[in-house]
């Protein structure tokens, strides 16, 4: 063993850093639609000033809207297939948007607040699915 070995330097280009820019466009688009939605939501809660089922069952569709819009992007910029680029591209915003909620509520959180998280990853994934069989035709 020599102890005059030349060490390496680690390159500024490397793919994992290309791949991370690759996909942050990707997850702030899911991340912005779904905080928008919700936003747009509790904003309609508050002029209503009264408690509705509808805005209750709405929220989860902005959810799945928001992650399906991620794991669709996620696939087209990344590749892959459908299903595993879908839910591993918005794995992280049900991450982020769960832990939004941990820390905005002030109460016990329960097996339904669950179904957030849930539902941003079932988005993704029919994300992902549909934009692996979309068919470009030019």
């Amino acid at each position: 063993m020599s102890l005059n070995k030349k060490i390496k330097p680690v390159k500024k280009d490397s793919k994992n850093i290309k791949f991370f820019l690759k996909y942050l466009p990707c997850f702030l688009k899911g991340f912005f639609v779904t905080v928008i939605g919700i936003l747009a939501l509790g904003f309609t809660y508050y002029k209503l000033s009264e408690y509705t089922q509808v805005i209750y069952y709405i929220t989860y569709l902005v959810f799945i809207f928001g992650g399906f819009v991620s794991g669709n992007s996620t696939h087209k910029k990344i590749g892959g297939r459908g299903i595993v680029s879908g839910t591993l591209g918005v794995l992280p915003v049900s991450v982020v948007i769960y832990l939004i909620l941990i820390i905005t509520t002030f109460r016990d959180l329960s097996i339904i607040s669950l179904l957030c998280p849930f539902s941003i990853t079932i988005g993704g994934t029919l994300g992902g699915i549909v934009s692996s069989n979309a068919k470009m035709r030019y």
